[in-house]
């Protein structure tokens, strides 16, 4: 099985640390009706690094993601693959 087969998705974000960044990323998850399988996060209260999995983006709800989060202040490294 491999990620494309499976159709899966990894979000890496990283940056300061702030209230509702990753409620953000989750909304428009779940406007896109999109399921979040694993989710890796760490902090050292004041930069963070997250890292989940989603299942059955498009190419271009990636792009639309992406740009979206660019909006998000504090973001320094986004990264959909």
């Amino acid at each position: 099985a491999t990620k494309e087969k499976l159709n899966l998705s990894t979000i890496r974000i990283s940056g300061i640390d702030g209230p509702g960044i990753f409620v953000r990323l989750a909304q428009e998850l779940e406007k896109r009706h999109r399921n979040i399988v694993k989710i890796s996060h760490d902090s050292d209260g004041e930069r963070f690094s997250l890292r989940l999995v989603a299942e059955g983006l498009t190419e271009e709800e990636k792009v639309r993601i992406s740009e979206i989060l660019r909006e998000t202040s504090g973001l320094e490294e986004i990264l959909i693959v």
